[in-house]
């Protein structure tokens, strides 16, 4: 069913959405008219409009409009869909080959996930198949009766039997009818494209983490090369000790120095000598240490790049097993004539009182409602659920036991409308509750596939009133109660799961990428020289850094990171908004950089932060990277 959410009494849309202009507003309460289905909402979420405060001032119902579709809204469905995919009277042929322009229209269908939408909209497994066949009747796609069983032919060439296969996939997704061998290949491979969809992610961060510091580091060298040309050659002999004596410390401490203090003492040692162009000495040092630090960073990136790449290789492999694994489980379903329609089922505990039912569910998500058909109080083991709640063992189990395992009550009426209450609103009195003693098993049948497997009483303001135990189809209880998932289209109501996700391939950017690193070292090495020192400076001072950059890397990529979820916000932006942030972010962002560096000084400044330990310092970024990743930051998000 679909949520359909009613406002409150005296709520106005103007009182709620006070920012919004005029048009806006009449969009809402044009919506707001005969309340707010589901997809009513999630089209104003794409429009940029907070939802939750119309869900906060509502009362939700059920759409009793799409609760049950009638021969009619079968027949609508069917004109309305052969408008869009049966465009031209189709010449016969085998029905059954790729090159059919109908099994070509029905391929389109899919991939507009036209039955995963039907499923949503509350269509029966047999009410699509009709629609389908009616839609398409040279494909010998068919109902053989009411109760989910039909036929469907394989296909005579691989193209053919693929797109058979994919209707089959589709409906079962649409209508939650998997096997639990299909749901277990659905789910390895959901698991699969997760892990892919990660990677991607992960990668794309990294490439703009290694073409940021790549570009850092090209500056650097750019500038220190032209600084030494400025610099006198007793200065540089000055730069070259500092630095030898100070390294030797800092590899010698094996570990008690940080490489910050290492950095540090090579600027005291250098503080006061000044170049031609009047910038100091020590500054010149240590950007050039700073891009040694940074290289190593680079090649790090640069291998974690690559064995995700490789992963994703692994993974895509995977993935295309378990597609196979997936369709032949559901090609042999099909096959089967799908006879096992209601394989998956759940058995909710309840009671009615006069015509009004009541059923107990565990709020485990804590989101006040219930999300699937796995909350139903009994879903895993039945009754005996309800003997565990029975804490002082009295035999009944109240309202404040129930209360206790966050189990909640989905009120439903004659009218459809279902309503979330807590258990204490039902169970008034001291007494009332469930009577653990008077359940008594039973094996009935009561129609639409569903069984009552027990009975017990239940006391409500001392009136004995009649529970039940039922084993219920899934598609009985999607069509009954108002799941959020089934609104929120996740978990087995979720969208055409079973293609494979595209893993991105980096093998052009890594190899880009290692060739620039390698041209950085040389240029690197050939800086140092322009001071003095050898060749292997930039190595030796790679190595001795290598532990602290490892650690330190993971701070300075959670800044990219942030650029990373920047630049996917400003995507959805106009020119207008982008405007009025940057100007707002320039504001916030140079006050902040400009406390940040007072705070630094200050910390700088006391005998504390002196005597900080190594392992104070590993993992945080120093002033400079901050306010660099900062900068980098804005560039990105921006244009510079």
């Amino acid at each position: 069913m679909t949520g359909v959410y009613n406002l409150n009494n005296g709520v106005k849309i103007s009182e709620l959405y006070k920012d919004l202009d005029k048009e806006q507003i009449e969009t809402i309460e044009k919506a707001s008219k005969g309340g707010f289905t589901a997809a009513e909402l999630k089209s104003l979420e794409e429009d940029g409009i907070d939802t939750s405060l119309i869900k906060k001032n509502s009362t939700k119902e059920t759409d009793t409009k799409n609760a049950t579709k009638t021969t009619t809204d079968v027949n609508d469905k069917v004109e309305e869909l052969k408008e869009k995919y049966l465009k031209t009277a189709y010449s016969s042929g085998d029905p059954y080959k790729s090159s059919n322009p109908e099994l070509k229209a029905l391929n389109e269908l899919l991939d507009d996930g036209v039955v995963l939408t039907l499923g949503k909209e509350g269509y029966s497994k047999t009410q699509i198949v009709d629609i389908i066949s009616q839609i398409f009747p040279s494909l010998g796609i068919s109902s053989k009766g009411d109760n989910g069983e039909y036929t469907r032919p394989i296909g005579h060439d691989e193209e053919a039997q693929k797109i058979f296969s994919r209707f089959s996939s589709h409906l079962v997704t649409a209508t939650g009818t998997d096997s639990p061998e299909i749901k277990a290949a659905r789910e390895k491979l959901a698991s699969i494209n997760n892990q892919i969809l990660s990677n991607n992610q992960e990668m794309q961060v990294l490439e703009v983490t290694i073409e940021a510091l790549q570009d850092e580091v090209e500056e650097q060298i750019k500038e220190a090369i032209d600084e030494s040309e400025d610099i006198q050659d007793e200065n540089k002999k000055k730069a070259k000790e500092a630095i030898n004596t100070n390294l030797n410390d800092y590899t010698n401490s094996k570990g008690e120095m940080t490489y910050e203090q290492f950095k540090s003492n090579v600027s005291s040692d250098l503080k006061g000598i000044k170049t031609k162009s009047g910038r100091e000495l020590s500054e010149v040092m240590c950007s050039l240490m700073d891009a040694n630090y940074k290289m190593n960073l680079l090649k790090g990136y640069v291998s974690d790049l690559n064995e995700l790449n490789m992963d994703n290789v692994e993974l895509s492999a995977d993935a295309e097993d378990a597609k196979i694994e997936l369709d032949n489980l559901i090609e042999e379903a099909a096959n089967s004539g799908n006879s096992d329609p209601d394989a998956e089922c759940t058995d909710p505990i309840g009671f009615y009182n006069n015509t009004t039912r009541y059923d107990f569910f565990v709020d485990k998500d804590k989101n006040e409602d219930i999300t699937n058909e796995k909350e139903f109080l009994g879903a895993e083991k039945g009754f005996e659920e309800v003997h565990a709640l029975d804490t002082d063992d009295n035999g009944i189990v109240t309202a404040s036991e129930l209360e206790k395992a966050n189990v909640k009550v989905i009120k439903t009426g004659t009218d459809g409308i279902q309503k979330i209450l807590d258990p204490s609103e039902i169970f008034k009195n001291s007494n009332d509750g469930i009577k653990l003693d008077s359940y008594e098993q039973t094996n009935q049948d009561i129609g639409d596939g569903n069984k009552l497997i027990g009975t017990f009483s239940a006391t409500v303001e001392g009136q004995n009133l009649s529970g039940y135990q039922t084993l219920d189809t899934n598609e009985w209880l999607d069509e009954n109660y108002d799941f959020t998932d089934k609104d929120e289209g996740i978990g087995r109501f979720s969208l055409d799961s079973d293609e494979v996700v595209e893993a991105y391939n980096a093998d052009e950017k890594i190899n880009i990428f290692t060739l620039k690193n390698e041209e950085l070292s040389a240029d690197l090495d050939e800086a140092w020289s322009a001071y003095g020192f050898s060749e292997n400076m930039s190595q030796s001072i790679i190595d001795s850094t290598n532990a602290q950059a490892s650690k330190k890397g993971k701070a300075i990529e959670s800044k990219f990171e942030e650029i990373a979820k920047k630049e996917e916000e400003i995507a959805q932006w106009s020119e207008e908004e982008m405007e009025a942030d940057k100007e707002k972010w320039e504001k916030e962002n140079n006050k902040e950089i400009e406390d940040e560096a007072k705070e630094e000084d200050n910390k700088n400044s006391t005998k504390a932060n002196e005597e900080k330990t190594e392992t104070d310092d590993i993992g945080k970024p120093s002033e400079e990277e901050i306010l660099d990743a900062k900068r980098k930051q804005h560039e990105l998000s921006f244009g510079g």
